[in-house]
């Protein structure tokens, strides 16, 4: 039997997305442009992109870093009311484009926000969690053990009327993850309603690193896809919630996760001849629902093919995804590059600037910046000096020099 295999759309074959000047500057003005937007919504309470509700002094404490907010427009809001809480919780609605995917992007549950993260997962009918990151990484907490940790062991929220108990935990080497299988049980009154799901945590992916090769990662996407199938089967009506994702900070390698995953979803449906650079849309797409959902350019680990495979055949995502041309993936933000900051209302990384922008030059630099989004972003290497010069915030010093040697002329050194 044949195996289906579709051509490689032309935006991996095209070698101006492969250039690593042009990538590098494409995803600054994404950088630059999410900061902008971010930064103009403080001026408007009643814009989309504004966090008020998470910079709100009853909700900070909820916060792992003061940097990593969901904006107001589509954070995820706790129905259960209880005394002395509110509906908050920093999470945040992702759609994917087309609605192929969808997620609950989160943080890490801090000690005091594993009952809000438990009751979000009851409420959004989740049945699959991924975990992006280790409790501890290098002698820094970087999540809470939210879970009983032993088996047959559980935990009791009483406000909530909750009980989640481990029933199972396995050891996946393909995959290099843990498969937990927990049983929520929620009283409300005299009834009682149980729910069995499953907790995907990966110990592939280092602190300030990569894995070792893609292949975890890719192997944690199917084996995600298998249990979504499976209790999308079990389900009476075959619909679930979302999946909820996190890492620490729950944007880094929450995003490339998120990015990678929906950006296979896509594949198949996406016309060999469409130029549409489909993993830069999808991270575009992503910026407007979290802060920092996104990759650092690395060419080490880049979404793109390193050769030009011209009418090079692929097999379907759908037959095997680890031959895919995206066969290595970009390096995330740190996670713990988002620690505490002395003004949370900014996107991530806006600290240490010498003076604030102000609102006029925001748009001019917004005004310019969609004019080159919409063009080729070969021809853009040759000319932004002033980006280069002010740095956009959430791109690595290390990229930041190299781009300005190559771009500018200059012999700077790291």
């Amino acid at each position: 039997m044949s195996e289906e295999r579709v051509i490689m759309p032309i935006f991996l074959s095209n070698s101006s997305n492969l250039n690593e000047n042009a990538l590098s500057i494409k995803f600054q003005l994404l950088n630059q442009t999410g900061e902008i937007r971010c930064r103009q919504a403080v001026y408007n309470p009643n814009d989309p992109f504004n966090m008020s509700v998470a910079i709100n002094a009853t909700s900070m404490n909820c916060n792992r870093y003061r940097d990593i907010l969901p904006f107001n427009h589509n954070r995820v809001k706790l129905i259960q009311q209880r005394p002395n809480k509110t509906d908050y919780i920093n999470a945040s609605h992702i759609k994917a484009p087309n609605d192929v995917r969808s997620y609950i992007a989160t943080q890490g549950p801090l000690n005091e926000t594993i009952e809000d993260f438990w009751l979000m997962v009851w409420e959004q009918n989740t049945y699959v969690i991924v975990m992006l990151t280790k409790q501890n990484e290098k002698g820094e907490i970087k999540c809470e053990t939210y879970w009983p940790e032993n088996v047959g062991y559980y935990m009791i929220f009483e406000d909530i009327g909750l009980k989640v108990t481990l029933e199972s935990e396995v050891l996946d080497e393909k995959s290099n993850c843990y498969i937990r299988t927990l049983k929520l049980e929620k009283v409300e009154g005299l009834t009682m309603e149980c729910r069995q799901i499953t907790q995907l945590q990966t110990l592939a992916w280092p602190d300030h690193g990569l894995p070792n090769s893609p292949d975890p990662i890719i192997n944690l996407i199917v084996k995600k896809n298998e249990f979504v199938q499976h209790y999308t089967r079990l389900n009476v009506n075959g619909n679930i919630g979302p999946i909820v994702v996190h890492c620490s900070a729950g944007c880094g390698r929450t995003g490339t996760f998120c990015t990678i995953d929906s950006t296979l979803a896509l594949l198949p449906n996406l016309q060999q001849s469409d130029p549409t650079d489909l993993i830069f849309n999808v991270i575009q797409h992503f910026r407007q629902q979290r802060i920092a959902m996104e990759y650092q350019f690395s060419p080490k680990y880049s979404p793109y093919p390193s050769q030009n495979p011209t009418n090079q055949d692929q097999r379907s995502p759908s037959s095997s995804l680890s031959d895919l041309p995206s066969s290595s993936f970009p390096r995330t933000h740190d996670d713990s590059s988002s620690q505490s900051s002395s003004q949370p209302i900014l996107a991530s990384g806006s600290r240490g600037k010498k003076r604030a922008w102000t609102k006029e030059e925001d748009q001019a630099l917004l005004d310019s910046i969609i004019v080159e989004l919409s063009g080729h972003w070969s021809s853009i290497c040759s000319r932004n000096e002033l980006l280069i010069q002010r740095g956009p915030s959430m791109v690595s010093q290390r990229f930041k020099t190299s781009i300005k040697n190559k771009l500018l002329g200059s012999g700077g050194k790291k």
